[in-house]
């Protein structure tokens, strides 16, 4: 059994959708970012951040949908969500590329700058995702929460848990884990 695979991608999906929906700040803080990241004109900003918020909570519930029926809805949703986050690194890589100042805004309102962490982030929750939706076509029983223990259950979760807060929390997790002597700059709203 491992939910967890699915529960990570769904998490991150989920918070990072509604992170960007919690308050009218957040979304246009969003939109904005998403302008500056993919270099769109002001007015596709609002639609574009709109597409991408509708796109995250679809992607949240069809891997809701995945864990109550995995052989039908695990591996599209995982594809789905695979195909979201490689997206989401492609359009960083270019953004950092182009030596952008804009913040990520991935999961909700920041001032931290779009960095080869974030890039790499997005990165390994397309392969996470695209790993665990291989999974899912070869060994579906393996994604159902039916067939294990509650302490087999439990010990996913919590795993989801601790790998969904240390993706969204990354930047503070940086900051936490700098280099010595590198300067001290307080917390950014992550």
């Amino acid at each position: 059994m491992l939910v967890a695979l699915v529960l990570v991608p769904l998490g991150a999906l989920a918070v990072s959708a509604a992170a960007k929906v919690r308050s009218r700040a957040a979304f246009t803080g969003f939109a904005a970012a998403t302008a500056d990241l993919g270099r769109l004109p002001a007015r596709l900003a609002a639609p574009a951040a709109t597409a991408v918020v509708l796109a995250e909570a679809v992607l949240a519930a069809a891997l809701t949908g995945a864990l109550l029926a995995p052989r039908v809805l695990a591996a599209p949703a995982l594809a789905g969500a695979a195909v979201m986050f490689a997206a989401f690194a492609a359009v960083l890589a270019r953004a950092l590329a182009g030596g952008t100042a804009a913040a990520c805004h991935c999961f909700g309102p920041s001032r931290a700058r779009v960095a080869r962490r974030h890039v790499i982030r997005a990165g390994v929750l397309a392969v996470e995702a695209a790993t665990a939706g291989a999974g899912a076509v070869s060994a579906p029983d393996l994604l159902d929460p039916a067939g294990g223990s509650a302490a087999g259950l439990l010990v996913n979760g919590c795993s989801a848990v601790a790998a969904v807060a240390a993706v969204v929390h990354l930047d503070t997790l940086a900051w936490l884990l700098r280099r010595p002597g590198q300067p001290r700059r307080p917390l950014e709203e992550p």
